[in-house]
């Protein structure tokens, strides 16, 4: 299933995009879990058992889209939850930006809406709180970040990147508060 969508992702996409991994078939759970940071610099991140793939945001809604649409011609026996990070404007952020963030989200949502991907909306605070993250400045939170997605998937190392480890944790979380 998760080798399957790997292999569509790579042949579409190629590796600049995606972090290639060996995917142990053994060790595929039936629970597949999105984590999408929204920002432009921001990732995906989809884990299933002890299996991940990650890569950058894709520029563009098509590609969003192929990704999307990928994971919804997988086996429909497989539980999916996708875990969107729910951003919002906040003081001295630059109109662009503001427009990023708020588009990202919104071509996301309609995306997994559009292929009946079941998703929640989850804000920074809350995912973040889950993994006890201390406040800091944002280029230590980064690093702090990456660090704890490390010690979750030592095994995935070379994927986790700063633009990854968000959706890794996101997507973390979502498997976290689904599967008791």
């Amino acid at each position: 299933m998760l080798n399957h969508l790997l292999a569509i992702l790579l042949r579409n996409y190629g590796t600049s995009i995606i972090k290639p991994i060996s995917l142990n078939k053994d060790e595929i759970s039936n629970f597949l879990a999105i984590g999408i940071d929204t920002g432009k610099s921001g990732g995906i991140c989809m884990i299933s058992g002890s299996n991940m793939v990650t890569m950058k945001c894709p520029a563009s809604i098509h590609e969003m889209a192929d990704i999307i649409r990928n994971v919804s011609e997988m086996d429909r026996s497989m539980q999916i939850m996708a875990c969107v990070e729910k951003n919002h404007s906040w003081t001295g952020q630059g109109v662009k930006s503001t427009w990023t963030f708020g588009y990202n989200s919104g071509a996301w949502e309609a995306i997994l809406c559009s292929f009946n991907i079941p998703y929640m909306l989850v804000p920074p605070i809350k995912w973040m709180r889950h993994f006890s993250v201390p406040k800091m400045d944002k280029a230590a939170r980064k690093k702090y970040l990456k660090h704890e997605a490390i010690k979750l998937y030592p095994y995935h190392k070379k994927q986790i990147t700063l633009a990854t480890a968000d959706a890794i944790l996101i997507a973390k979380y979502a498997k976290d508060i689904h599967i008791k």
